[in-house]
């Protein structure tokens, strides 16, 4: 059960990813054109990746600073961290796509 602490650590962690995701985003303005949707999605996904960040490093009992930097790094990744991680998962188990 999570308690009040970790819910906290939960949120920030998601916004500073979201905040990555949206940093990306205006970062990358010159290659495509940016619109609200992309902006909302971009930020929904980074605060995703966000929490999968903090399950992680709390799963390997790595230092909050840490965690919250690897949040935001892994929100400014974007979905890039998703598909790597997918791909790793289905060579590790065998499947074929």
């Amino acid at each position: 059960m999570l308690g009040m602490q970790d819910a906290f650590q939960i949120l920030t962690q998601a916004l500073l990813a979201s905040f990555g995701g949206l940093a990306r985003q205006l970062y990358d303005k010159d290659k495509k054109k940016i619109n609200t949707s992309l902006l909302v999605r971009a930020c929904l996904i980074a605060a995703f990746i966000g929490v999968l960040t903090y399950f992680v490093t709390k799963s390997f009992e790595i230092e909050s600073n840490l965690s919250f930097a690897a949040s935001g790094l892994c929100g400014w990744i974007g979905p890039q961290i998703i598909d790597y991680v997918t791909e790793y998962a289905i060579r590790k188990s065998g499947l074929k796509t």
